[in-house]
């Protein structure tokens, strides 16, 4: 029944990106052999479906939809070539009636009787496709390379070397312009992290006011009086060795943290659903015993009923890859209900078993049960639209036997719709009139997705159906647009969002009325940061994200929890998701922004910062003009913040000027400048811009803000050692060359640029000596100066940055 692993299904994803790259080979090749008046793009979306379809049937093939045959494609086209003399014609005399066959049914076609009826929507022909022609040999290529994989309806694979119907998916989406469009492909771990910790904790809170507080405590308590809490723990997080490239501190910190959730769950067990989110439990494990260990059949009739009316929502749902995360999700917790409730004996048990006996089995009845009720989606792009509701189709086909033939979901295309969510007129779309039963209940209970990252005056024009003065743009962005959106869809009494958005929401000034939104409108956030330095979410997406999940609740008090800004280098890929660690921002000073978290010493050094009794602002200290003495820093800060009390060395096209994208700091005596050099190079000023920062700029206005102890200010030891940082930098430092090409808006030809590069990394026995120093007067304590030592340590070391 259930072959999902706590991360979500595993997929095979180097077999899949190796058939893409062989495709988009063959996808040219298609296009330049189909015939007919007809211009490239329309030649290149044609030979795209006509990929899609065949792989569709390749799909079908393996799991003996058509006439029993493994082969019967390639054996088709064989037999076509063999009684026709006349050449390249399996295309219109074959290949159309094939499809037109399967949407329709029976046919009168003898070579067609014993199709099923299959009416997948990638099936349905155009008016383009009765006009064109092509090649026999273009089929032949097509079969010579499918031939070489194996093919496997169901999602779940079955080995590492399965093709399954993800490849649809990825097939699409290597012909977007992912770029342009800001839409990338979700992987998905990520997705069913998502679908997990969204619909898993609004079922139970929604069963808790179904039940007494009795009944859904005992409910609660049943995993952990069985199992022990390590069954519901990461694996990553409880493994004893070391992981991948973990140092030693990074694996004392991961223990610590272990033993503290083992004791919590030991002692205190599970009080609400809530916890499974903040913990990082397995909270689809977890839920799976609960219903496995209940004996309380209105309480299973309870979830069930809730079940069947959870409502799913996308709103930029592209080819369906969290749709199909939920999809997933719901079969596993429909099936393990269905199973427990078909072992009592009341009217509505029986009811239930009738209908699970009466249909081809019980995953199919499930997957039939979640596709006409639970999962809706909308997108701009129709094409995407039609691969997610093919996605969500095969999946159906996967559970029925072949000779079945029983009917799809009637709704589904109702439910999976093209159009544009933020038009506020929204001629075209109406929300009350498309899903009037899920509004009338006052919205979606689950809104989740990947919205484009654009800004609204960059976005294509096939992602603006409506002018923008008719759109009305609060923020300016897609995200942000979607967002707002989102809120305004899902339930405000009780429902849940899962969106991975830039991290620029959490500090944005732009956004900070965003932020405010959020805070009013939920009862908990969760907010898991991950950088793209040295690796990055998304492949080709130079995007720092924030994967955001959010219960609406306007009854309860509002919370936020946070993790630190996430580095992590491929090796530690797989275990990204199973370490995601959340902290209390109520443990950190008050802020407008969204703050970036690591560990509660890392809260406990910022309240230290903002409750020194004797302080001073950074920026109070600067002079009223330009003077001698100044400190030059870098706007641009990746691992290092590279602050110096001189003009670096910068040429371009041999003109000595000073560097672009650097800010100067000017004040009133040398010693000055010194302090404030030494204190901007140290970690404990890293560790504040990685907190309040999008992890890159580091702005004007967060320099000035960094408090200072007023008596560090006369420090003789800590002028000296950032006068030996000085000389050490430079005594590191060397100069490069680079080549800039033409850029794209012609506004300035190549470039040669001549600049000091600074290697701060090498410098680091320096700088833990500043930061062994400031500790002294900020009065940290041993482990939060550790912490601050330790703070992006192997990432820093082997990286200088930009």
């Amino acid at each position: 029944m259930d072959s999902l692993s706590r991360r979500g299904p595993k997929r095979p994803h180097s077999i899949v990106k190796r058939f893409c790259r062989q495709c988009q080979r063959l996808h040219a090749q298609i296009a330049g052999a189909i015939t007919g008046d007809l211009p490239y793009e329309e030649r290149s979306a044609l030979a795209l479906r006509l990929l899609l379809r065949l792989a569709t049937l390749y799909f079908l093939q393996k799991a003996d939809f058509l006439e029993a045959d493994p082969d019967y494609m390639r054996h088709s086209l064989e037999q076509h070539q063999e009684h026709h003399d006349e050449p390249d014609t399996y295309y219109s005399q074959y290949f159309l009636p094939l499809l037109a066959t399967l949407l329709g049914g029976s046919s009168q076609d003898a070579r067609f009787h014993a199709l099923p009826h299959l009416p997948l929507p990638l099936f349905r022909l155009s008016p383009l496709e009765q006009l064109m022609g092509l090649a026999d040999s273009a089929f032949q290529a097509v079969y010579d390379l499918f031939d070489t994989y194996t093919w496997q309806l169901a999602r779940q694979p079955f080995d590492t070397q399965s093709l399954t119907p993800v490849a649809l998916s990825c097939l699409y989406e290597q012909h977007l312009n992912q770029k342009k469009m800001g839409a990338y492909y979700t992987s998905e771990d990520i997705a069913y992290y998502i679908a997990c910790n969204t619909l898993i904790p609004y079922l139970l809170e929604t069963l808790a006011k179904r039940l007494s507080p009795s009944a859904l405590h005992a409910m609660l308590a049943l995993p952990l009086r069985h199992f022990t809490p390590s069954r519901y723990l990461p694996a990553a997080l409880q493994e004893p060795n070391f992981l991948p490239l973990e140092t030693a501190f990074e694996h004392t910190m991961r223990h610590a943290h272990l033993i503290q959730l083992k004791t919590h769950l030991e002692h205190e067990g599970i009080a609400t659903p809530m916890e499974l989110v903040t913990s990082n439990l397995d909270a689809r494990q977890f839920l799976l015993d609960a219903l496995t260990l209940c004996e309380d059949v209105e309480a299973l009739l309870a979830f069930y009923d809730i079940l069947e009316h959870v409502s799913v929502l996308d709103p930029t749902c592209g080819c369906g890859a969290f749709l199909c995360a939920a999809l997933d999700l719901l079969q596993v917790l429909y099936s393990a209900c269905l199973q427990r409730l078909c072992a009592f004996t009341s009217p509505r048990c029986q009811e239930l078993r009738a209908s699970v006996t009466s249909s081809p089995g019980r995953d199919y009845f499930v997957l039939h049960a979640i596709l006409t009720h639970n999962l809706y989606g909308i997108d701009l792009l129709e094409e995407a639209t039609t691969i997610c509701q093919h996605q969500l189709l095969l999946a159906l086909l996967a559970c029925a036997p072949p000779s079945a033939r029983q009917p799809l979901p009637p709704n589904l295309e109702e439910h999976i719709r093209s159009g544009d969510i933020l038009s506020d007129s929204m001629p075209a779309f109406s929300w009350p009139s498309f899903f009037p039963q899920v509004m009338a209940r006052g919205g979606f209970d689950i809104v989740l997705g990947n919205p484009p990252y654009l800004e609204l005056q960059r976005a294509p024009a096939s992602l603006l159906d409506q002018p923008p003065p008719s759109r009305a743009p609060t923020y300016g962005n897609l995200y942000a647009e979607v967002l707002l959106r989102a809120l305004q869809l899902s339930r405000a009494d009780q429902s849940y969002l899962g969106l991975l958005v830039p991290l620029s929401l959490c500090g944005s000034p732009r956004f900070a009325s965003l932020r405010a939104l959020l805070r009013q409108s939920s009862a908990t956030l969760w907010l898991a940061h991950f950088e793209i330095f040295p690796c990055r979410l998304f492949e080709g997406a130079f995007q720092r994200l924030t994967l955001l999940l959010a219960r609406r609740d306007t009854s309860a008090a509002h919370q936020t929890y946070s993790t630190r800004i996430q580095r992590w280098y491929a090796s530690e890929r797989p275990q990204l998701i199973e370490l995601i660690h959340y902290t209390p921002l109520d443990s950190a000073p008050a802020t407008t922004t969204f703050l970036k978290l690591a560990a509660p010493p890392h809260a406990q050094i910022l309240h230290t910062l903002a409750r020194l009794s004797d302080q001073m602002a950074l920026g109070s200290l600067l002079a009223p003009g330009c003077t001698p003495y100044f400190v030059y820093y870098q706007e641009a800060t990746n691992y290092w913040t590279k602050a110096v009390c001189h003009i670096p060395f910068y040429k371009k096209n041999g003109v000595l000027m000073t560097p672009p994208h650097g800010r100067f700091l000017y004040f009133s005596s040398e010693s000055l400048a010194r302090v404030v050099m030494a204190v901007m190079n140290s970690s404990l000023f890293y560790t504040w811009f990685a907190t309040h920062s999008d992890g890159f700029h580091l702005t004007h206005t967060l320099v000035k803000a960094f408090p200072l102890p007023r008596d560090l200010l006369d420090s003789a030891q800590l002028q000296e050692l950032a006068l030996a940082l000085e000389h050490d930098i430079l005594r590191h430092a060397h100069y490069s060359t680079r080549h800039t090409r033409e850029n794209v808006q012609h506004t300035h030809a190549g470039l040669r640029i001549e600049l000091m590069e600074y290697m701060l990394s090498r410098s680091r026995p320096l700088l833990d000596q500043i930061d062994t120093l400031l500790a002294e007067f900020y009065g940290f304590t041993a482990e939060e100066l550790s912490f601050l030592l330790h703070y992006d340590q192997k990432y820093r070391a082997a990286h200088d940055g930009v």
